[in-house]
Order: structure tokens, then C-alpha cells, then sequence
């Protein structure tokens, strides 16, 4: 009976470790994820902040069949091409992406040098 009863606290206090370490290992992650993850975002307010090099009033004013470099102009900058394909059936492909650094952006595919298809993601 003694035997079983030390048994029986062993199991107790086995079962709790086992649950109570990964609590506490994930909650002590969980708390330095956070802090080395903490992203700031933008504010357009701040003098410290770079100007947006895309915003949403530059995106509304691209038109399918603009030239590259009709968006350049609209834009002020070239934008990082992220992929570009070779010539084919359709022609000479390639994407553009303009990136803030509030990560907000935009990306345009241009067929034969004219857009053909624009998107973007949280410009102001």
C-alpha cells in the first residue's frame, strides 16, 4: 500500500511536469518573440521617416497599356524588377514591385513594355 501510494505521487508529479514545462517554455518564447519581433510602422508625420516611394494616388492613376516608362514618370522612381520572362508566344513579361518602408507596395507585370495588370498592398 505504501508502495503504491508513493507510486501514485511519482505519476502526480510526473503528469505535472510534463504539462507544466512546455507551459512555461512557450510562455518565456512567446514573451521574447514579441519583443524581438516588434515592428514599427510608418508614420508619414515623423520628419525621421522616409517619404512613401509609391502611394495610392500615384497606383490609381496607372492605366492598362502605359508604357514603363509612363509609369516611371508617374511614380518618380524605376521600380525592382522581380521577375521577368523571357520571349515567347506572348512577348517579353516582367514584373515590377515598388516597396515603402512601412512595407506597403505595389506591383505592375508589363507585356511587350505596357502594363497590363497592377495590385497593391496598404498604400496611403
Amino acid at each position: 500500500m505504501k508502495k503504491l501510494a508513493k507510486e501514485m505521487k511519482l505519476l502526480i508529479l510526473g503528469t505535472t511536469l510534463v504539462m507544466l514545462v512546455p507551459s512555461v517554455c512557450a510562455v518565456i518564447l512567446v514573451g521574447v518573440g514579441m519583443s524581438v519581433n516588434d515592428v514599427e510602422t510608418q508614420d508619414l508625420n515623423k520628419a525621421e521617416d522616409p517619404p512613401p516611394i509609391v502611394t495610392l494616388a500615384e497606383f490609381e492613376q496607372l492605366r492598362e497599356g502605359m508604357s514603363i516608362q509612363e509609369v516611371v514618370a508617374i511614380v518618380g522612381a524605376p521600380g525592382v524588377v522581380s521577375a521577368s520572362g523571357g520571349n515567347d508566344a506572348n512577348g517579353q513579361t516582367r514584373m515590377s514591385v515598388w516597396q515603402n518602408s512601412d512595407a506597403s507596395h505595389m506591383n505592375v507585370t508589363f507585356e511587350n513594355g505596357q502594363l497590363v495588370t497592377k495590385a497593391q498592398l496598404y498604400l496611403k
